[in-house]
């Protein structure tokens, strides 16, 4: 199945609560929450497996700093003898808010731009439509979720795992 990304929004007055005890804030089989019937879906955003190019994005690179959206990805699961362990993170309304405000301003050109890859001399430019799509449909998910907690002054959890 590999490891996927959810996230489920909180409000401001329960942060240190989910700081504390994040199992109680994320859903017992994340996966039928994204999967399972529209009428039954909670309000949630599911990246997929989409979480680690959207970290290679949004995160820190040889030209420039993370980005604050990559607060919003940032993570790695534990790697066991017996498996992973999931990481967990909250975000307060404040870096919902901020994230919510670098997201809006990142488009198709930004995510495409960034895919450029130097090898040699020559510049070779990641431009695989399919994976184009995949992303921008991830992003975009991301942008809706963000803005609309922040528009709700939440804050969120999510789980990489």
């Amino acid at each position: 199945m590999g490891i996927r990304y959810y996230a489920y929004p909180v409000r401001a007055s329960d942060i240190e609560f989910a700081r504390a005890n994040p199992r109680d804030f994320l859903a017992a089989d994340p996966l039928a929450d994204a999967w399972g019937p529209a009428e039954l879906k909670p309000r949630m955003l599911y990246l997929d497996k989409c979480w680690g190019q959207l970290q290679e994005f949004l995160g820190p690179r040889p030209d420039r700093p993370e980005r604050v959206a990559y607060q919003l990805v940032e993570g790695q699961v534990t790697h066991t003898s017996e498996g992973w362990i999931p990481f967990t993170r909250v975000l307060d309304p404040a870096q919902v808010h901020e994230i919510a405000d670098e997201l809006s301003q990142i488009g198709e050109v930004d995510v495409l731009a960034a895919r450029v890859r130097t090898f040699r001399r020559d510049g070779l430019v990641n431009d695989d439509p399919d994976e184009l799509r995949y992303v921008m449909h991830y992003l975009n998910d991301a942008k809706s979720f963000v803005d609309a907690l922040a528009e709700d002054d939440l804050g969120l959890i999510y789980t990489i795992g």
